[in-house]
């Protein structure tokens, strides 16, 4: 019996797949995006943070001029009349850059493999400083830190893509 091969995942999956009417995202009132194609939304922006911001550098370090790119590309893609949704679609890139940081380190750098064969998209030269500072006694430290901190939480709330 054979396995059945997945579908294109990634921002691969949204090229030329739905009707240009369908590429719109309303937002409430706490920004947060609603509709039929919020979650396809939220995919989207996920991927392309990802591909977007340097995930070389930690993420509240990262120079506006990225979050900026990022939501112009996101207003002309998905047709946002109107800037009201931006600071708290910055604030999920921070957060969906950060995760995606977190991940690289545990998946890849802890376990001494190369993320660069899976994440094409990511240069290796940078890819080189990211495993350097992960591997530096300050980044170890700052790890111990935050683990340290995780392990006193007591209630970890678990939310969807959008809020």
């Amino acid at each position: 019996m054979s396995k059945r091969k997945r579908g294109e995942r990634g921002i691969a999956s949204f090229s030329g797949k739905y009707p240009e009417h369908m590429y719109y995202i309303n937002f409430d009132a706490n920004n947060r995006p609603i509709g039929v194609t919020r979650k396809k939304f939220m995919s989207w922006f996920g991927m392309m943070v990802q591909h977007m911001l340097p995930f070389h550098m930690e993420t509240s370090k990262v120079d506006n001029q990225y979050f900026e790119e990022l939501w112009l590309e996101t207003k002309r893609t998905w047709k946002i009349t109107n800037d009201n949704a931006k600071n708290f679609m910055m604030k999920k890139a921070v957060k969906i850059g950060t995760n995606f940081r977190s991940r690289l380190n545990t998946k890849y750098v802890n376990k001494g493999l190369n993320g660069c064969p899976r994440y094409k998209f990511l240069d290796h030269d940078k890819w080189e400083a990211f495993v350097l500072e992960k591997t530096s006694e300050e980044g170890k430290a700052k790890s111990e830190r935050a683990r340290a901190c995780n392990a006193k939480k007591n209630f970890v709330p678990h939310i969807g893509r959008s809020g």
